[in-house]
């Protein structure tokens, strides 16, 4: 069974062509930190991480943080893996509606 979390994560693939609608798709779990969670998942492609940024963080109290901090870690990971010669993440897909990239 599909948690409403996971097909929401699965549109945001979808509309970063890295799974189709007859795929079928094997997502774990990576971690769930303050910011972000983050999630496995296994493509026709092969494995890529999918970093979802959370709206709400994850502490204690009350504390909302603006999702579109996603498109300038994405900016960051691009020039560092041009710079390095490829040494590092690969972007391998961005979800401007969700606010999702996906990563290798």
């Amino acid at each position: 069974m599909t948690t409403p979390e996971t097909q929401l994560l699965i549109l945001s693939m979808r509309r970063m062509d890295l799974v189709n609608e007859c795929e079928k798709l094997r997502l774990g779990s990576l971690a769930k930190g303050l910011y972000a969670i983050i999630m496995l998942a296994h493509t026709r492609r092969g494995p890529v991480c999918v970093r979802c940024a959370l709206l709400r963080l994850n502490v204690a109290q009350f504390w909302l943080a603006p999702i579109e901090r996603n498109a300038a870690e994405v900016v960051w990971m691009r020039a560092a893996y041009s710079m390095l010669l490829g040494a590092g993440p690969e972007i391998h897909g961005q979800d401007e509606v969700a606010r999702d990239f996906a990563v290798s």
